[in-house]
């Protein structure tokens, strides 16, 4: 062949090469101007970084050095039984399983993303049969009238676009960024989660508390009721001091019926969140646990890379930027390469020979020219989402900072609350037993009696108040400064101390002035100096030491002894004790106090609770103090662990801190 063949067989090609040489010049030419630039700041921790300050401006009640906030906040509360409650949520809670379904659906979404910048292989096969008719030139020997023509094919496709302007991967690092934010919504979730049922924990045991006062108001006021109408049919009393007497107990009985409703409609949204049906059957009649210490807030500045929902934030910023940047590249010409490769015959025993195979290879352009501004109203779009993103994010970390700060003040100005109700209820406990001692002597009369019985009882209803806020402000708080609620979730020991019911007019007491448990020595010399004879007093240990031991054989459901060293220590017993020293644990309390009226309670004895002891008993009878205990504790904790779900993080994102998990990555929880 001539060389000027050669050329004119060459002339398509290296014009083809032509075109494309030019379209890669001019492409890059144009993806560096500024159009093709990032415009998401590299970090979105730098749009607040201008207002954060350096510490926070609410009163410290903590440690708020540079320390990293502590995780497993729930088991500050010693509550075994709460524990279970968590977990039992994060197993079953529709919303949290929503979550992870979402997060499922963000990742295969993130795979297709992904596949789109690979190439593409397809098989393709076809049979057909045509029956061709020659009418125009007649039937001959050579052209009959009409012939069956049968093909068989058998080959396969490739496509592949070249990602060369990196538009596909942006996509697919968009689509990445979704798929850590979904991980990161569900640990934002299971902690919000966790919070809620704690705090509706808690306020399911002030409200069984509260109706066993009001109960006890209600009382009260009946025997002053009946009291007065003796009174006022012996002409001692007149006919319209008797009307407020029933007045009286009236509202009494009111504020009782309500105290019931709002302890059932209590019970039935921990149901819920449980994924219970709501049938109220959930008992907290145990007493409130004591407030745990000051927490670490740590540094305002910290905070942004604690909270998942702010890291989740921070991760659609980079996305949005990616799809912004994503559709910015389609201005720019598109690159692909296309091949095929077959094997065609009339029949199957000559399908595979040489002669048939056939193939084809090629490439292809594509440059946008005229689309009616299809492109750049894309690209305006992913703009406004991407500012969106950022204003998102800026709002999400200032309510963040606020939830601290208000954590902080409230649990500050609750200390100081709680302080003076403290003192409230020591002046009123002061009161009713002076009252109780001239009642004993004949120089007072019942009911003046009573009526300093019943405000005792209101100022430890208000008390009771506060103690609440405070425990649901703490749960607030935690939450607000991004801890985790359980570290290694794993089902609570049976032997944890449960706490024991408080006394109808026993204040809560915290944990640094709580009475320390006695051993069974110091049991022993406290009971002696009561008894009357030694006979007596070591029937009396006996007695003690047997209900002890009942109570504490069916507090944790297990005889076996405790560790070596303490197999037969019983438990602290019940003596008289001084009156509660009161311990400043403030609580806010929003809600005003009932003015309910209750019967005469005998003197408060405080219940001492254990807060290191693994297997303490309670050091109340057991029918004195139930403990609650959710029906199948057991099999939810096993439903629990075996389904967590594992939360991924990829090697490029290191710095989201995800709590460990022990499923496989990506996995439903079971419903």
């Amino acid at each position: 062949m001539s060389d000027q063949g050669r050329r004119d067989r060459t002339r398509p090609l290296r014009r083809g090469l032509l075109l494309v040489g030019s379209a890669l010049i001019s492409g890059s030419a144009l993806s560096g101007c500024s159009l093709f630039q990032r415009e998401a700041p590299a970090a979105p921790q730098s749009v607040v970084s201008g207002v954060v300050p350096a510490q926070w401006s609410a009163p410290a009640t903590g440690n708020t050095a540079a320390t990293a906030v502590a995780d497993n906040w729930l088991a500050d509360f010693n509550d075994a039984t709460l524990t279970d409650l968590v977990e039992e949520a994060w197993a079953h809670n529709s919303n949290l399983l929503s979550a992870i379904a979402r997060r499922d659906a963000s990742a295969a979404r993130a795979a297709v993303d992904k596949a789109a910048n690979l190439p593409r292989l397809d098989f393709q096969a076809s049979v057909g049969r045509q029956r061709q008719i020659n009418d125009f030139l007649g039937g001959t020997a050579l052209t009959p009238d009409d012939a069956y023509i049968s093909r068989i094919r058998l080959g396969v496709g490739l496509s592949w676009e070249l990602d060369v302007w990196s538009r596909v991967l942006d996509l697919s690092r968009a689509a990445t960024g979704d798929v850590v934010s979904a991980m990161l919504d569900v640990e934002a979730a299971r902690f919000s989660l966790a919070a809620q049922t704690a705090s509706l924990w808690f306020s399911l045991l002030a409200a069984d508390r509260r109706l066993t006062l009001s109960e006890a108001l209600q009382a009260s006021v009946a025997e002053s009721l009946r009291i007065a109408g003796e009174r006022e049919r012996s002409g001692l009393l007149t006919t319209a001091e008797l009307i407020r007497q029933q007045s009286d107990d009236a509202a009494a009985q009111i504020d009782l019926i309500g105290r019931r409703v709002e302890r059932d409609r209590l019970a039935r949204q921990l149901e819920v969140l449980l994924g219970r049906y709501p049938a109220a059957n959930l008992v907290g009649n145990v007493a409130l646990p004591p407030m745990p210490p000051p927490v670490a807030a740590g540094l305002p500045s910290s905070l942004l890379e604690r909270r998942p929902d702010i890291q989740a934030a921070a991760l659609r910023v980079t996305a949005s930027d990616n799809r912004l940047l994503a559709a910015k590249k389609n201005l720019l010409p598109r690159f692909s390469l296309n091949g095929s490769g077959a094997t065609q015959a009339k029949y199957r025993d000559i399908l595979f020979d040489d002669d048939s195979f056939t193939w084809s290879i090629g490439g292809g352009l594509l440059q946008p020219i005229f689309d009616g501004g299809q492109i750049r109203a894309g690209i305006r779009a992913q703009r406004a989402l991407m500012i969106e993103s950022i204003h998102r994010y800026r709002d999400k970390a200032l309510t963040a900072f606020r939830e601290v700060e208000d954590g902080l003040a409230t649990e500050a100005a609750l200390r100081q609350q709680r302080e003076q109700m403290q003192r409230m209820l020591e002046l009123a406990q002061r009161n009713a037993a002076l009252a109780q001692q001239s009642y004993d002597n004949g120089t007072l009369d019942s009911a003046t009696h009573l009526a300093a019985q019943r405000g005792m009882l209101q100022v430890e209803l208000r008390l009771l108040d506060v103690d609440t806020a405070l425990l649901n402000n703490r749960i607030a708080l935690a939450l607000a400064l991004g801890g985790s609620p359980i570290v290694h979730a794993s089902p609570a020991s049976p032997e944890a101390p449960q706490t024991a019911p408080a006394p109808v007019a026993a204040p809560i007491v915290s944990e640094s002035n709580a009475p320390a448990a006695p051993d069974a020595k110091d049991a022993a010399a406290a009971a002696t100096p009561t008894a009357p004879t030694a006979d007596a007093s070591a029937d009396a240990d006996a007695e003690s030491d047997a209900d002890a031991g009942a109570a504490a054989t069916e507090a944790t459901g297990s005889t076996e002894p405790g560790p070596a060293g303490d197999t037969a220590t019983p438990p602290p017993v019940p003596v008289p004790a001084p009156e509660p020293v009161p311990v400043p644990v403030p609580v806010p309390v929003a809600v005003p106090a009932p003015e309910p009226a209750p019967l005469p309670v005998p003197e408060p004895m405080p219940s001492p609770t254990p807060a290191d002891v693994p297997a303490a008993a309670p050091s109340t009878p057991v029918d004195d103090a139930p403990a609650m205990a959710p029906a199948d504790n057991g099999a939810a904790r096993e439903k629990a662990t075996s389904s967590r779900v594992e939360t991924l993080q990829p090697a490029s994102l290191t710095w989201v801190p995800l709590p460990t998990e022990t499923s496989p990555r990506l996995a439903l929880l079971p419903l």
